[in-house]
């Protein structure tokens, strides 16, 4: 039976209408006083981020005309001798990954003889208003009561997880994060690392084409498992 909740849209539809909400309350000249000293704190700040890392002997060579104009201005090219590290970070509700185009034009310009290095790199930065302690004790309390066997040292949880393709190493740890006005918030921050190892140039295509499925299971076990 379709609930009230699910007919509305659900969650995305709900929090976009709140949103629209607090902006209407604060624009609005009649009653915006009443929140003058109010802390409307209350809409999460929810950051995701893809790292894709190839290590290789042939990039120390690598030179900036390879990739020419090709979306350089929306993916960050992090290069150090012999690894280039491409990074995105996604808008909300973004579906599609501009970053792939990058590293499939890097691919290119590497020997077909190469045997590469490489990692994907997912992560979450999630705000939790409230005290700065609000972050530690939502992970003492909610999540280490909730977790087997989860190693707990400076603060963070590391977890392995064995997928079919590859290691993921997944971590969660406290953090902070600034809000629009420089305020320091609490925050979660998840981060997971599916190690693919060296592979040939056509297995790399191959799963850097596939990519989403990985930010999906990422997407899965943080939302599924930590904060559903």
């Amino acid at each position: 039976m379709t609930t009230l909740f699910e007919k509305l849209g659900g969650a995305d539809a709900v929090n976009l209408a709140v949103d629209k909400f607090y902006e209407r309350v604060l624009q609005d000249d009649r009653i915006k006083h009443f929140f003058a000293n109010v802390d409307m704190v209350s809409k999460i700040i929810d950051i995701e981020q893809i790292d894709i890392a190839i290590i290789d002997p042939a990039l120390i060579n690598y030179r900036q005309d390879w990739l020419g104009t090709l979306l350089r201005d929306e993916v960050t090219i992090i290069h150090n001798q012999n690894q280039i590290t491409c990074r995105e970070v996604l808008k909300q509700k973004q579906n599609e990954l501009k970053i792939i185009a990058i590293v499939a034009q890097l691919l290119n310009n590497l020997p077909q003889s190469s045997y590469p290095n490489l990692s994907l790199y997912f992560q979450r930065l999630i705000s939790l208003p409230g005290k700065s302690n609000r972050a530690i004790a939502y992970l003492q309390q909610e999540l280490l009561a909730k977790s087997i066997a989860a190693d707990l040292r400076g603060g963070k949880i590391n977890l392995t997880y064995q997928l079919a393709n590859c290691p993921l190493y997944f971590t969660l740890q406290s953090a902070f994060i600034k809000d629009q006005d420089n305020h320091l918030l609490p925050a979660l921050a998840f981060s997971g690392q599916f190690a693919y190892g060296n592979r040939d140039i056509s297995t790399i295509e191959e799963i850097i084409n596939n990519c989403r499925g990985d930010w999906s299971t990422f997407r899965k076990i943080v939302n599924q498992g930590f904060l559903g």
